[in-house]
C-alpha cells in the first residue's frame, strides 16, 4: 500500500487509540482536538519511519516521507523558542 494512503489511515488510527483510551490527553497537556491528535499522530508515523525504515520503502514512497519530514522540519523552525 502507497505511503501516501497508509499514513492518513494510521494516523486515524492513533488519534482514535489516544482519544479512547486517554480521553484526548497526552502526557500533561490539555485536552486535543482531533485535529491535533491527527497531525501529532502523523508526525510521529513519518519521524518514526523516517528513522527506521525509509530505505526500505520504493522512491516514491522515499520521496513522500523525505518530502513530509522536510515540511515537519520547516515547521518546527517556525516555532517560538521555548527559552
Amino acid at each position: 500500500m502507497p505511503v501516501q494512503t497508509s499514513l492518513p489511515m494510521a494516523a486515524r488510527s492513533m488519534a482514535f487509540v489516544i482519544k479512547s483510551l486517554h480521553g484526548s490527553q497526552v502526557t500533561s497537556t490539555a485536552v486535543l482536538t482531533p485535529e491535533q491528535m491527527f497531525n501529532g499522530s502523523l508526525i510521529e508515523i513519518v519521524t518514526q519511519v523516517n528513522n527506521g525504515c525509509l530505505s526500505k520503502l520504493n522512491a516514491a514512497d522515499q520521496k513522500t516521507v523525505s518530502s513530509l519530514i522536510a515540511g515537519i522540519n520547516a515547521a518546527a523552525k517556525l516555532q517560538p523558542s521555548s527559552n
